[in-house]
């Protein structure tokens, strides 16, 4: 992007010469873009290219952590430093991949084991490379391990903000002290499913990651305690300790430099210059490391800024112009609360909602309510939380009593509001949907229009009401009349999600922790609570374990299976748990769904609707889907879905090719192969863990 940027000045360079004539903001940018071409050039030279070197090393490494390891059932990640490999010293940023799947390991330890030192994978690269990440160490034999051995000050930050979790759980009630951990430090691990759902549809996400907000909230605190000027010299390194104790995501290192900006105005009597500010602070992220460009998390943060820059104060103005005239009293003060609010929320919505298409799978209607009602309770809810923390330093009695009786109930309030709202049908619609595409960019299109008088308040309020009354009815015809196939990989066998009035899933002997993760996030970009029906086809799932932990996470109505002696407890499982033993069919979402029997306890799956046929053979050998390719006479198969046994075997590939004559052919590719783009003239398509989507017409 700086290179065709300054190819771009180089040809605007060439005009201006002819011209003969500079313009003011010419120089100024092309200098500091290519500032920007030479920086990244020198960090990828420096930092970059001496990790690519590492790359492929096998041998005994040493690492210190950095944060706490984490358990992921079958192994362990950490991140830390490499400081050595096979003896030779180094010094990079990495991702270690650890044998045993619960580790005790804090900040500061150093572990020392065999293993190997390989570059990013191709589908986590990208969210590494925004933590400056660029290398993973897989463990391979027995290590031995320091403790605390390289401590350092971000690292007691890092322990800091863990025992910060802990005591929060002392204090408060499980989902409010979770609640308020997320808010506090960032930390979501302990966020019931449910509630973190709720959160991301209602459009309250955003309290539970840290940022200005945040800050905000502790630099007023301080500001009311000790009055502005002493306040400021107070807030300023305690904001800088904050952010080391949250390990400075870039929303909060972005505050924290405005928060500088801000004081130095105050203290030498100057204009307060938010733009430079904003950009100072986008300035020192991206030398510190230039792929945090890419992060969704810092874009959001500083689109949402940059729309409480400019439009958030005229647009106050404009709602506040109708009971400007009112006299001072509760309701006048009401009036101006929900006025500054909704300017608030329009204003940083404005900038994101794009971003929000483009990174996420979901765009919150109600996220402007659902702001106007929980906003007052998010500072309130930290100032109470912060004093029942403080009570505990004195007395954890105390602390608890304050914290059960007292500060829970803003937290409560902003569960219970967002788990309502979450629920509703329209609380957000898929971000695909280019009805929204197209109205989140009039939106913006037209408030820099209004800012720019060339467009009158009243046209624009006009404008947007009727542009989203179109959108939501135009989401709600394609909700209607369209359905959606979602098929995905797990690390083993793929599930396949249908989405129409209810929520459907085809298991097929899926991983745990991946399926959850996939189903979560469609649920969220879907709008629904939870999961209608879960289809097994084979006894795989109770290997790969991927039933017990989506019943765990999840709301599911019914489950049913191939196999009778499942059992769930009243903690773990729905009530409404069939089994079935031979051929039949029945209705999952408007399709019909056939069980092709292949052997005892293993079948297939055949979709068939108006518009839609898909046929799942995955699991099977070539005996068994020998088999059930006998019992599809005359079906017509558009899509058909296989796996790396049935690909490896070249005769029956080409049976089912020249008997169904699919359009498409999806591959659950465990990762081991790779395959051509076609077979015999009909597209392979291998799935990923993100999954291809399948549309069509109910």
């Amino acid at each position: 992007m700086l290179l065709a940027s300054a190819v771009l000045c180089g040809i605007g360079a060439m005009g201006v010469v002819l011209l003969r004539k500079t313009p003011g903001w010419y120089l100024p940018l092309l200098a500091g873009l290519m500032a920007g071409l030479v920086w990244c050039w020198g960090y990828t030279l420096l930092i970059y290219r001496p990790a690519e070197t590492l790359a492929g090393q096998k041998g005994t490494v040493r690492v210190e952590l950095t944060d706490y390891a984490e358990g992921r059932t079958t192994y362990g990640l950490a991140y830390g430093i490499l400081k050595e490999v096979n003896g030779t010293p180094c010094r990079q940023k990495v991702r270690i991949y650890l044998k045993d799947g619960s580790p005790d390991y804090a900040p500061g330890d150093v572990l020392e084991f065999p293993g190997t030192v390989r570059l990013s994978g191709t589908a986590s690269r990208l969210q590494h490379l925004q933590r400056g990440t660029f290398l993973t160490v897989r463990q391979e034999g027995w290590e031995t391990v320091r403790r605390g051995g390289a401590m350092t000050l971000l690292r007691r930050c890092r322990m800091f903000s863990h025992s910060l979790s802990q005591r929060i759980g002392q204090l408060f009630p499980q989902e409010e002290g979770a609640l308020f951990t997320a808010m506090l430090t960032g930390d979501r691990s302990e966020l019931p499913h449910s509630l973190d759902r709720a959160m991301t549809t209602s459009g309250a996400r955003h309290i539970t990651a840290v940022s200005g907000l945040h800050v905000s909230i502790l630099a007023g605190m301080f500001l009311w305690l000790f009055g502005k000027k002493h306040g400021l010299r107070i807030v300023l390194p305690f904001a800088v300790i904050y952010a080391a104790i949250v390990g400075f995501p870039p929303s909060v290192v972005r505050a924290v430099i405005l928060l500088f900006f801000w004081s130095a105005s105050f203290f030498f009597k100057e204009e307060k210059d938010s733009l430079t500010a904003w950009g100072a602070a986008l300035l020192v992220l991206t030398a510190y490391n230039p792929f945090s460009c890419l992060s969704a998390g810092l874009l959001l943060s500083f689109s949402a800024t940059l729309g409480l820059i400019l439009l958030a104060e005229p647009i106050s103005r404009l709602l506040h112009r109708p009971f400007r005239k009112l006299p001072r009293g509760v309701w006048s003060n009401v009036l101006h609360y929900v006025a500054s609010s909704i300017a608030a929320s329009v204003a940083a919505i404005a900038f994101t909602m794009p971003l929000q298409m483009l990174f996420f799978d979901t765009v919150p209607l109600a996220g402007i309510l659902t702001n106007l009602l929980i906003l007052w309770a998010v500072g309130l809810g930290l100032e109470l939380g912060i004093a029942a923390l403080a009570l505990s330093v004195l007395s954890v009695p105390l602390g608890q009593a304050f914290g059960t009786w007292i500060a829970r109930w803003p937290l409560w309030w902003i569960a219970r509001v967002t788990g309502w709202i979450g629920r509703w049908r329209f609380a957000a619609v898929d971000s695909a949907n280019l009805f929204f595409a197209a109205f989140g960019i009039l939106i913006l299109l037209g408030l820099l229009l209004w800012k720019g008088k060339y467009l009158s308040g009243k046209t624009l309020l006009f404008s947007a009401a009727l542009a989203f009354c179109l959108a939501v009815g135009a989401s709600a015809a394609e909700r209607a009349w369209i359905g959606e196939i979602k098929l995905f990989a797990s690390g083993g066998q793929p599930a396949i999600l249908l989405q129409g009035k209810n929520i459907s899933l085809i298991n097929t002997g899926v991983y745990g922790s991946s399926i959850v993760d996939e189903v979560e996030s469609d649920l969220t970009r879907w709008n629904a609570v939870g999961i209608d029906t879960i289809l097994c086809t084979s006894g795989n799932y109770r290997t790969a374990g991927g039933l017990k932990q989506l019943a765990q996470s999840l709301e599911i109505q019914r489950i049913i299976t191939p196999v009778k002696d499942i059992s769930f407890s009243e903690d773990n499982g729905p009530a409404n748990v069939f089994s079935y033993e031979n051929t039949g069919e029945l209705t999952l979402n408007g399709l019909r769904v056939s069980l092709l029997q292949a052997e005892d306890g293993i079948f297939a799956a055949y979709l068939s609707g108006k518009h839609m046929s898909l046929l799942n053979l995955c699991g099977l050998k070539s005996t068994q889907a020998a088999a059930v390719l006998g019992q599809l006479e005359g079906a017509q198969v558009q899509y058909l879905l296989v796996d790396d046994a049935l690909m490896a075997d070249p005769a029956l590939l080409g049976a089912l090719a020249e008997r169904l004559c699919p359009q498409k052919i999806f591959i659950a590719n465990g990762g081991y192969r790779s395959y051509p783009s076609e077979y015999r003239e009909i597209p392979l398509v291998t799935l990923d863990y993100d999954g291809v989507s399948l549309k069509y017409v109910r």
